[in-house]
């Protein structure tokens, strides 16, 4: 069993979550937010990648300088990565875990990501 799926299996055993998280792609876990959000684990290579679009890229460039400008010093992102996905055409939210993640530092990590991609949506969308 794939380490994305053995930790991912504990955290939904935990917490009775077997119903929210879909393989829509082998390999690949999806967690919908909401009707337009979804939070995609993936297994790359020994790593773990989080990833949640949050909008469209911003049209107002005050408010995509404040999305990357969260990166300084992780503060704003608390260690995740705000950046443009590979085409630029949406804002996304990152974060790698590396091989050697347990469970407890998976379960912190998954539970930020979600509170840190939630107050994005929130604020990008306002």
């Amino acid at each position: 069993m794939a380490k994305l799926q053995h930790l991912l299996k504990n955290f939904m055993d935990e917490y009775d979550a077997q119903e929210d998280f879909y393989e829509d792609t082998p390999g690949e876990w999806n967690y919908y937010l909401d009707k337009n959000h979804a939070m995609s684990l993936l297994q790359d290579g020994p790593e773990i990648q989080l990833r949640c679009n949050i909008a469209e890229t911003p049209k107002r460039l005050s408010t995509l300088e404040t999305a990357l400008n969260a990166n300084y010093l992780g503060i704003a992102t608390q260690g995740n990565i705000l950046a443009l996905d590979s085409t630029g055409s949406s804002l996304i939210l990152v974060k790698r875990l590396d091989e050697e993640t347990d469970y407890p530092l998976f379960e912190e990590a998954l539970e930020n990501f979600l509170n840190i991609a939630l107050h994005w949506i929130e604020l990008v969308e306002n």
